[in-house]
């Protein structure tokens, strides 16, 4: 926020958190050395989300994918606690891999990077990136993060049930209604012998307007989201879920969300997204162009501060970006302590 104070402590936190599930749903990797012990998570947690606005014919940049790599990867360099970033509007090729490797080059830890590409509504077919150059790859949302010492960690892909019987071919009304459920949520987490360490995260992108029934996808997203979420609650995990939901601040679609959990720049409910109806996008109270959000667990964190990034002085963003020639969205940025469960 322009006019908003914040602490220098508070931007530099940036973490993003992915969802735990067991070794049967998602891909447990090789167990780290017997000889580390499982630690306690770091004190401070940051996490931030981003449309980086990848996969769109007139996206910003599109044709520069490096562009919004860099950006996070910025972010990155400037704040060693950032443990978790998601994206949206990704491609594979073109952003996610690059992204895994901006990440480790950035802090010179490991990272894990799940990536998820989209069906269009309605139908099995995947949506693909054409960017010259880089392949593309599937558009879609991708979810990172960093290897936590004495921890497992855990990637794997979620598909909501809850959008079966809503969806129309393409999202569009004069097409069949079909079967196909095309929502969902890509994941990483944690997992360890210690209670102390076990955390998950997991970034969404529900659908955008046009689409026919489009509120009726987008609440029964949100339902599916925070059932999973609270299901790893319930297990000890610690809990980080968002993306661009493409819904209001303050919206009743969000209550089983705000149920188990919190949000963050809940209280200024600054803009994340251009829109028309924003005279200035850079603006905070405007609900319209809040659409992009991030939900905290109530079990085991604890809120710090929460920020949209608009500035190149205030928040080390390149002046591209700050000018609007990057993406149609603003990263938001939350910093969460942890406590115990």
């Amino acid at each position: 926020m322009l006019n908003i104070k914040r602490s220098l402590a508070a931007l530099a936190g940036v973490v993003m958190i992915g969802v735990a599930v067991p070794a049967t749903a998602a891909t447990t990797q090789q167990s780290q050395s017997q000889s580390q012990l499982a630690q306690a998570l770091p004190s401070t947690i940051s996490t931030l989300t981003w449309n980086v606005c990848g996969t769109r014919d007139g996206c910003p940049n599109k044709e520069k994918p490096q562009t919004k790599v860099d950006e996070i990867k910025r972010q990155v360099e400037r704040d060693p606690s950032i443990g978790v970033v998601m994206v949206q509007e990704t491609c594979e090729d073109a952003h996610s891999k690059p992204l895994l490797k901006a990440l480790e080059d950035a802090s010179g830890s490991e990272w894990i990077l799940q990536h998820r590409t989209a069906n269009f509504v309605g139908t099995t077919k995947p949506i693909k990136c054409d960017i010259p150059g880089t392949g593309g790859g599937g558009g879609g949302v991708a979810v990172a993060m960093k290897k936590f010492p004495g921890t497992t960690p855990m990637q794997w892909n979620y598909t909501f049930p809850g959008t079966r019987g809503l969806e129309h071919v393409d999202g569009e009304a004069e097409k069949p209604r079909t079967n196909y459920t095309t929502q969902g949520m890509a994941c990483v987490g944690a997992n360890s012998s210690n209670p102390a360490n076990k955390i998950v995260a997991c970034t969404s992108h529900f659908v955008h307007t046009g689409v026919h029934r489009q509120q009726a996808i987008r609440a029964a997203s949100a339902r599916d989201m925070a059932a999973e979420g609270r299901k790893w609650q319930r297990q000890g995990y610690r809990t980080v879920l968002g993306g661009d939901l493409n819904t209001k601040a303050g919206s009743p679609r969000l209550a089983p969300l705000r149920a188990f959990s919190f949000e963050t720049d809940d209280d200024d409910r600054c803009s994340t997204s251009w829109s028309d109806i924003v005279p200035d996008p850079r603006d905070c109270g405007n609900v319209a162009g809040k659409i992009d959000h991030i939900f905290f667990g109530d079990k085991g964190l604890r809120h710090v501060d929460g920020d949209v990034l608009y500035s190149a002085s205030e928040d080390g963003t390149s002046q591209a970006y700050a000018s609007r020639e990057v993406s149609d969205h603003w990263m938001l940025k939350g910093t969460v302590r942890t406590t115990r469960m």
